[in-house]
């Protein structure tokens, strides 16, 4: 999350960041504007994650 605020923050200095952020604020082109950042409920154990990513046979 800290990277993510850094990328941010420089964000702001950067021109061009700034001519888009205030093309969209002109033309209206972004009507919203939302993130989010998703975490994983329980941490799942090596052999599971392996049967989860690999098809089964049958």
């Amino acid at each position: 999350m800290a990277e993510y605020e850094a990328y941010r923050r420089k964000s702001f200095e950067d021109p061009d960041c700034n001519a888009a952020f205030d093309h969209a604020a002109k033309t209206r082109c972004i009507i919203s504007y939302e993130r989010s950042f998703p975490r994983p409920v329980f941490e799942l154990s090596g052999a599971r994650q392996m049967s989860l990513s690999q098809p089964t046979a049958g």
